[in-house]
């Protein structure tokens, strides 16, 4: 036996919040939280439940939350869901995706890191119904219900149109149950016994005694009702990805960057040109918050499993009597953990922006690459590639679908999408140097999705404008930049313009060492700059012979140091 669908229609109705619109969300939200934990709770019959990103544990709240909010799903996978209470909204951003790592482990973090416990929701004032950051037993930081959180809920059900009244929220929670009567039980018991199957006891006790019902057989009926049946007044219109509305993610901010800033850019110039540091500023000025940008830097070894993420062995530990020994199999460890290795999906920096910029469509992200042309990029990026192409909105234009393992990681994080694209609030910034012997030249095809910026070689000479070098055959400290263009008009004819010194190429407390001067500046000159042709610069013709000629104060240049004397 089923709740009827008149009985569903009428009650439903009555949970909708009297202020409507995104405080109902964050009422709602609060609510679905603290029921999954009462789930959690009665099933591990444990108080404090630590839910980390990527857990068992993660997943089974998250599903309880599902369970919660989700009334159906159409054919296309869309789900109808109650974010707001009373209301029932198709969207395409599964509600998983809101119950996300953005969500509680921020909150635990913040809590156990810098402010200790901390109460959940924050929103509206006087609303906690959870404890944050509750240090367990194992270590970690989990959630339990708050003191005070029959008031609050009551406070919650007072906001609805049925006020103080459970009952609406018990046929809700109860709307997809198979009532099984026992004889001439009455539909009370029948009722109470199911509660008592999902939620713990203190929770099933507020909700009975604060339900103000007599029901009676008429309420059930032997089928189930489809969604389709149910009252059209109770449909709102459709959410799409790009307007839903998003679970409050404090860490998170709210922010919309001009679409004439490039999604896809790649810096680059000659070496000490700043390329790094104009970059960062910029990652500064757009995004203010750690948790909107991820730095990497590709190397020759790096690869698409690395980018984009794959099955890795995973550490995990279980409590033993047992004594275990380190490696050197004579120190025992301090505590009895038994190592297990698991394999498990590991997601790679792309992937861990993807999922952020996706779960966040009201933040910018960044996915900031150093060094791009130190790996094969094109090899890195493999099937991402597709995704470079941009509309003028900022997605991809193309989309693509992952393998198996990352589609089906992606649905853990609650996307459940049949195509991918780069999402407009995804940003990747690179950085790039083609002097180096190390470096892969990209090709055309890959360099056309890309908006480059070149930065010329004295663009920011001004910040060092003070800085002076300190030559071992000079008794006078010359300055950089003088120094430098001296260099740089010896050598500019005979070798690619990135190949010159820029403002930056010497770090300010290199400038006096004698060792960085040999082994950085006038090592680069004569290896990477002038290795065919050192006489173009140099005396000598071997670096040993160079170097062995500065440490003795010897001049090294094929010209007079008056050259440096005059010009400073």
């Amino acid at each position: 036996m089923y709740f009827s669908l008149d009985i569903f229609n009428k009650n439903y109705q009555l949970l909708s919040d009297q202020s409507d619109g995104k405080m109902n969300q964050e009422r709602t939200s609060g609510l679905s939280y603290f029921l999954a934990l009462d789930m959690l709770q009665r099933e591990l019959s444990e108080d404090v439940i630590a839910v980390p990103p990527r857990s068992a544990l993660r997943k089974r709240f998250t599903d309880a939350v599902v369970n919660l909010l989700v009334i159906g799903r159409n054919n296309d996978g869309f789900e109808y869901q109650a974010n707001h209470l009373g209301q029932i909204t198709l969207s395409d951003v599964p509600i998983s995706s809101r119950t996300s790592k953005n969500f509680l482990s921020t909150h635990v973090s913040r809590a156990s890191d810098t402010m200790g416990e901390s109460n959940y929701p924050t929103r509206p004032a006087d609303s906690e119904l959870l404890i944050l950051g509750v240090h367990t037993s194992e270590g970690n930081f989990g959630m339990q219900k708050h003191s005070n959180w029959e008031n609050t809920l009551m406070k919650y059900l007072d906001f609805r149109l049925c006020g103080k009244n459970t009952l609406p929220l018990i046929i809700y929670l109860l709307r997809n149950t198979n009532f099984i009567f026992d004889g001439d039980e009455s539909p009370l018991i029948v009722i109470e016994r199911n509660l008592r199957e999902i939620f713990t006891e203190e929770v099933t006790d507020f909700l009975i005694e604060n339900a103000d019902f007599q029901p009676n057989v008429s309420w059930f009926t032997d089928d189930m009702w489809d969604i389709n049946d149910l009252d059209t007044s109770l449909f709102k219109t459709f959410e799409k990805q790009n307007t839903a509305v998003v679970y409050e993610t404090e860490s998170m901010y709210e922010s919309t960057i001009d679409l004439k800033i490039p999604r896809n850019r790649i810096i680059y110039g000659a070496p000490g040109t700043g390329k790094s540091y104009a970059l960062n500023k910029d990652v500064e000025n757009y995004f203010p918050d750690e948790d909107l940008f991820y730095r990497v830097t590709f190397h020759q070894n790096y690869t698409y499993s690395h980018f984009v993420g794959s099955y890795k062995p995973v550490p995990l530990y279980k409590k033993t009597t047992d004594i275990i020994f380190n490696t050197d199999r004579k120190t025992m460890l301090s505590e009895n953990l038994e190592p297990l290795i698991d394999y498990r999906f590991v997601p790679g920096p792309f992937l861990e922006m993807f999922i952020k910029a996706y779960q966040n469509p009201k933040s910018s992200f960044v996915l900031v690459i150093e060094e791009l042309n130190r790996a094969n990029a094109a090899g890195v990026f493999g099937d991402i590639f597709q995704l470079l192409d941009r509309t003028e909105s900022g997605l991809s234009e193309y989309s693509i679908r992952f393998n198996t393992d990352i589609m089906t990681f992606l649905r853990s994080e609650g996307i459940d999408l049949k195509q991918i694209r780069i999402p407009s609030n995804l940003f990747i910034w690179a950085t790039m140097n083609s002097a180096d012997q190390g470096v892969l030249p990209l090709d055309t095809a890959f360099k056309r999705r890309w908006s480059f910026e070149y930065l010329p070689l004295n663009l920011n000479e001004r910040f060092v404008s003070d800085k002076k070098i300190k030559l071992s055959f000079i008794e006078k400290d010359i300055h950089w930049n003088l120094f430098r263009k001296v260099i740089n008009n010896r050598i500019k004819d005979h070798v690619q313009e990135d190949k010159l010194l820029g403002p930056f190429f010497l770090k300010t407390y290199e400038l006096n060492d004698p060792k960085a001067i040999v082994n950085k500046l006038l090592f680069y000159l004569r290896e990477d700059v002038l290795r065919h042709n050192p006489e173009i610069l140099f005396i000598k013709k071997t670096f040993s012979d160079i170097a062995e000629d500065y440490y003795s104060n010897k001049n090294v240049f094929k010209f007079d140091e008056d050259v440096f004397i005059d010009e400073t």
